[in-house]
């Protein structure tokens, strides 16, 4: 079965992790509060379309200036997944910015759907429409 197919009967978040993850072939990962963890990149994901690209990067953006204030590692790359979309950007586009530490965070990451607007220019996305 092809990605795009699995992503077509995927009803939870967990079914877009998973056919990621095997589409990736990833083998060394971690699902957890960061939605899939590797070396290499961090994924955000939804089990829907319906959050834009930039919103999900901003709830990922927070884990990035969790892991910078505790002197934590941050991979090269930062994804974001859901059912119809897929959207990377390196992780070097936006750290100097995070470690200014600008953006006063008020919410619990999954709560955040809109992005401070300091964030737009500093995301740099290459989006990718997922298709048969």
């Amino acid at each position: 079965m092809t990605l795009y197919s699995k992503l077509q009967k995927a009803i939870y978040e967990e079914d877009v992790k998973d056919a990621y993850i095997k589409a990736l072939g990833l083998k060394e990962y971690q699902k957890n509060l960061l939605d899939i963890q590797t070396k290499e990149i961090w994924f955000e994901a939804k089990g829907d379309s319906k959050i834009s690209t930039y919103a999900m990067f901003t709830q990922l953006m927070q884990y990035v200036q969790d892991s910078l204030n505790k002197g934590e590692y941050v991979p090269p790359f930062l994804c974001v997944i859901d059912t119809t979309k897929a959207a990377i950007m390196k992780s070097t586009d936006v750290i100097p910015f995070l470690e200014k530490k600008t953006i006063k965070w008020e919410r619990l990451p999954a709560a955040t759907h809109r992005m401070p607007w300091m964030l737009y220019r500093y995301i740099s996305v290459r989006t990718l429409l997922v298709s048969k």
